[in-house]
Order: structure tokens, then C-alpha cells, then sequence
């Protein structure tokens, strides 16, 4: 009953769209813009709606419930974006946190039960508005499992990549994937650069350019935000190490 009680927001909300519409106008010549939905399904529902303990005995407990969670936020989140595209945005970006540090939150078989057919629907309404839309699919631990899936999807830019469970094989991922997906992080911010020191800081941004960046396809990127942990002479070493190694043409990564 609160579900079916339950009023989602507008999509068409000025308030969500006017800012973005006078960001199109005065820069869509000059910048590669992107509109972040995030969090937008799963992530969205344990999150934001149902509660992360109540959402996973519910998916067992009462699916239906979840589904129609799921159902009602892929209609708002899809409008959404559809408008977000008719503004002219380059890139639409849709973060949904599926990894854990070892493995997935739920089993890579209940995410493409619940949540791939129904990024599926909404990407392919977003470009219906626009064909050479980007989109960027954002998950944070390891996702490695649905990387396929992902591929699947007609995803662009894929991250951030954090170097937990299966995701810590950035050269194999890059051999397999590396011609269907542009990857993006994969610079551990729980270990290397709370602990280590400049030279190590610098040795690891390399390592990961060389593991993810050769032959193109990369954007580099810490795998999270920094947090209070880490000096500010680590921020400057990565900072520094990528103008020294992460220019395409500057250092040979072909």
C-alpha cells in the first residue's frame, strides 16, 4: 500500500532542469558536458528508498515489492534523462553501487534478473533523443563480474575501476574489454596513497596507466575520493606523476 501511495518526483522538475539548460546554452560549444543521475536503481532503492538491510531480505521476502521499487525508478530516472538529452548534454552518467570489496552485493545473476534489463530500457530511451549520446556507468568496489553486461549494455566509459576482488586484474580486464569499454580510476585510495610514500605514489599511478591506459581507452582517476587520510604531498606526487607519464603522445603507452 505505500508503494502504490507512493508519488515519485517530476521529471520534468525545473528546478533539476534550468540550471542544466543554461549550462548547454552558455558552454555546449566550448565543453564536453555531463549530467550525473546518480544513484539511480539498485543503489537508488537500498539507499535512498527501501533501507540496504530491508532491500536485500526483500528481494527474497517480497520481490514483488522490489520490483516495483525498481519499476518506478527506472520510469522517473528514464524521463529524466530523456529530458536531461533533449537539453543537448554530451554525456549522461548513471551510478549505481552493486561491488563490495570482494565480490557483488547481490549475485551477478539477481543484478541481470533486476537491474539490466532495466538500464537496457532507459539507455536505449536515452538515445532515442540523442544516437551519439555517451553514457558512463559508474559502480564503486567489484563489479567485476557483469563487466560483459555491461559491454552488453552500449556503455561508453565505465569506473572507477577500485583494484578490489576481480577488479584488481586491471591487465586482464584491459586485454578483454579494453575495445569495447573506456575504463576509468583504478588508483587504489585505501592502501597506496594513505601509506605510501611519494616514490611508491608515483610508481603505482604508472603501474595503473600501464595496466589500463596502453593503446588508449583511459581516463585516469583516483578509485575514490581522497579522504582525510592521505597527505597532501601524496595528492601533489599523483598530480605530478600525471603530467610526467599521462599525456597520450608524452609517454609511450602504445
Amino acid at each position: 500500500e505505500d508503494l502504490k501511495n507512493y508519488t515519485w518526483p517530476d521529471p520534468a522538475n525545473p528546478r533539476l532542469l534550468d540550471p542544466i539548460k543554461s549550462l548547454c546554452e552558455e558552454y555546449q560549444d566550448d565543453y564536453f558536458i555531463m549530467v550525473d543521475l546518480s544513484s539511480t536503481l539498485i543503489e537508488a532503492a537500498y539507499a535512498h528508498i527501501v533501507g540496504t538491510q530491508k532491500f536485500f531480505l526483500m528481494m527474497f521476502d517480497e520481490p514483488e515489492l522490489i520490483k516495483g521499487v525498481l519499476d518506478g525508478l527506472t520510469e522517473y530516472y528514464t524521463e529524466l534523462g530523456r529530458n536531461v538529452a533533449k537539453l543537448g548534454v554530451d554525456m549522461i552518467r548513471v551510478g549505481d553501487d552493486v561491488g563490495a570489496q570482494q565480490s557483488m552485493m547481490l549475485s551477478p545473476e539477481q543484478w541481470r534478473e533486476l537491474a539490466k534489463p532495466r538500464l537496457d530500457y532507459m539507455f536505449s530511451e536515452f538515445r532515442k533523443i540523442n544516437d551519439e549520446l555517451f553514457i558512463k556507468l559508474h559502480s564503486c568496489g567489484d563489479y567485476s563480474p557483469i563487466i560483459p553486461d555491461i559491454v552488453d549494455l552500449g556503455v561508453d566509459l565505465c569506473g572507477l575501476m577500485q583494484p578490489t576482488g576481480g577488479n584488481k586484474d586491471q591487465k586482464a580486464i584491459k586485454a578483454k574489454f579494453g575495445d569495447d569499454l573506456t575504463f576509468i580510476g583504478g588508483l587504489d585510495v585505501q592502501n597506496l596513497l594513505p601509506r605510501g610514500s611519494v616514490e611508491v605514489v608515483r610508481a603505482g599511478v604508472l603501474d595503473v596507466m600501464k595496466n589500463l591506459g596502453v593503446g588508449g581507452g583511459y581516463v585516469f582517476s583516483p578509485a575514490h575520493y581522497f579522504l582525510a587520510d592521505v597527505s597532501i604531498q601524496n595528492v601533489w606526487a599523483l598530480y605530478e606523476a600525471v603530467q610526467d607519464y599521462g599525456v597520450y603522445g608524452k609517454y609511450p603507452l602504445d
